[in-house]
């Protein structure tokens, strides 16, 4: 996955936040063109564009793409999936500082910095898919440790996504999945082995 798409993801991480940008503006401003209200309908079209995108990206993929991998064990993804809610409270925090009398310039570059740096962790980490916008779009996310060879002692971890929840005791050992990233992979329900 490009780094577009990766921060296209990360944006639509914040769904919520645009939403209540929205909320906001409106409650304060009525319905005037505000710059909070232009940029929160922006980033709302742009989150749902984005899983729109992610979700018509994936629903073909070429044989470079598909990888048979044997798992040995999975768990849900909800935990990482939640850690990465708890860091939206960070920018709505910040954009609270507009209440207590900062100015609406520091405001939006303190939650600017703080934003770019969970951007930058996230991105480093490999996290940028456990995001909950993923889950509104239908998806389950997981970690698997997995196997490329049945017989291999050498095992592997990675992000798993999957459009259909999964039973971790019922779960195959081989299964047909798609790499969306190093470590990332896609679990379609019409392709499951």
């Amino acid at each position: 996955m490009k780094i577009s798409g990766k921060s296209l993801l990360f944006i639509s991480s914040y769904l919520p936040i645009w939403l209540l940008w929205i909320v906001y503006s409106i409650c304060t401003q009525g319905f005037n063109m505000t710059i909070m209200l232009f940029f929160g309908i922006v980033l709302t079209l742009i989150s749902v564009l984005t899983g729109f995108l992610f979700k018509s990206t994936y629903q073909t993929a070429t044989l470079d793409n598909v990888k048979t991998v044997f798992i040995s064990d999975i768990t849900h993804g909800s935990s990482e999936a939640i850690s990465y809610l708890l860091t939206l409270i960070i920018p709505v925090a910040t954009s609270t500082l507009q209440l207590f009398g900062e100015s609406l310039d520091s405001n939006i570059i303190v939650t600017l910095i703080l934003v770019l740096t969970i951007f930058l962790i996230y991105l480093r980490s490999n996290l940028i898919v456990m995001n909950p916008t993923m889950m509104l779009f239908g998806y389950s996310l997981y970690t698997i440790n997995y196997k490329m060879h049945k017989e291999s002692e050498i095992t592997f971890n990675a992000i798993l996504i999957s459009e259909k929840s999964i039973n971790p005791q019922k779960i195959s050992s081989k299964n047909i999945l798609i790499l969306v990233d190093p470590d990332i992979y896609l679990l379609r329900a019409d392709v499951s082995g």
